[in-house]
């Protein structure tokens, strides 16, 4: 992986974000939903080593991977449930917050542990916020890696306040401690050559609905100098969109959408408020995918987003993955450059 890049633009400095660690879901069970996840979208067995839970932990989680290879697809999507966590538990071997950040997203359906974005400048970004004051928690896992959780502190890891992330549960960890192949770094690969038609090929984007978005993006520049990867976007129906910026082009996008009163997603918004929402998954043709979900029994809708790319999505029902939301789109038009 190349040296990290600062920059300094109207007197602020940006930071270099490498790439979306994972897309997660909190679910009720984590065995059905992995289930769900292979039988009802296509997702290759995840090996048991992907997998971890020992009693006490405070969860339990399988990491599935739209391709087996990282190069490919180095965003995982993460399962994870709320498990008991033991009063003499290892503070570095468990998540000592993750009941209660479930507990914050109240009756959302669907819920996130939080957002894992990998940085080749941890340090840099651990001396920017604490220079600002801003609200934070080092926790030091089992290997002594820090990762930085926002709105919370050590003193009170549950005690999550969403003034200084915009409501984001932002977790920065070090890039190398995500593991990823070192061929991930030599370029996009594409669509290789084993992913058949309407076959999955990676994450593309994990969205979070948004009430201000001008709000939410000045937010993330100023605490982080987390730039955009373009242009805030205007769809037909007026809603807009923005998405943060990664130097790995694999990465799935961090999409943030402010959607319009007429848009599908408005309606959610307006119940729950500002805060995670669904996963889309780039696949290897959208009408073979769509015949692929018809012959597994999936329900699904076709949505027109609106937006230059993708134009259109495949939403499957929330009933057929239970804690979770996917869509489908297109390879090509899923792709960030």
């Amino acid at each position: 992986m190349g040296g990290a890049l600062a920059f300094v633009r109207g007197g602020v400095k940006t930071l270099r974000f490498d790439v979306l660690g994972s897309a997660d879901f909190l679910v009720p069970s984590r065995a059905a939903a992995v289930a769900a996840a292979q039988s009802a979208l296509g997702f290759p067995v995840p090996r048991p080593q992907w997998s971890s839970g020992e009693p006490g932990r405070g969860f339990s989680v399988t990491f599935m991977r739209p391709h087996k290879s990282l190069a490919v697809s180095p965003t995982l999507l993460e399962v994870i449930a709320v498990e008991e966590l033991a009063p003499d538990a290892d503070p570095r071997a468990g998540i000592v917050n993750i009941r209660a950040m479930s507990e914050l997203q109240g009756d959302r359906p669907v819920k996130t542990h939080g957002v894992v974005v990998g940085t080749s400048q941890i340090e840099e970004i651990i001396e920017r916020i604490r220079s600002d004051g801003r609200r934070h928690w080092i926790h030091y896992d089992a290997l002594g890696i820090p990762r930085v959780w926002m709105g919370a502190t050590e003193e009170d890891p549950c005690d999550y306040r969403p003034d200084d992330d915009a409501g984001l549960l932002l977790e920065f960890v070090p890039t190398p401690a995500l593991r990823l192949w070192p061929e991930t770094f030599e370029g996009d690969p594409g669509i290789p050559d084993d992913v058949g038609p309407g076959g999955l090929v990676r994450l593309a984007s994990r969205c979070f609905l948004v009430a201000e978005l001008d709000k939410t993006v000045d937010l993330l520049g100023a605490a982080f100098g987390w730039e955009l990867a373009g242009p805030v976007e205007k769809s037909e129906d007026g809603s807009r969109r923005a998405r943060m910026a990664f130097s790995l082009p694999q990465s799935a996008w961090l999409e943030l959408l402010e959607p319009a009163p007429s848009h599908p997603d408005a309606e959610a918004l307006a119940r729950w408020g500002t805060g995670v929402w669904q996963i889309r998954i780039g696949v290897n043709g959208l009408a073979a995918k769509a015949e692929d979900l018809r012959s597994r029994g999936t329900p699904f809708a076709e949505l027109v987003t609106g937006f230059e790319r993708p134009p259109r999505v495949l939403r499957v029902d929330p009933s057929a993955t239970p804690g979770c939301l996917f869509e489908f789109a297109e390879f090509e038009d899923s792709r960030t450059e």
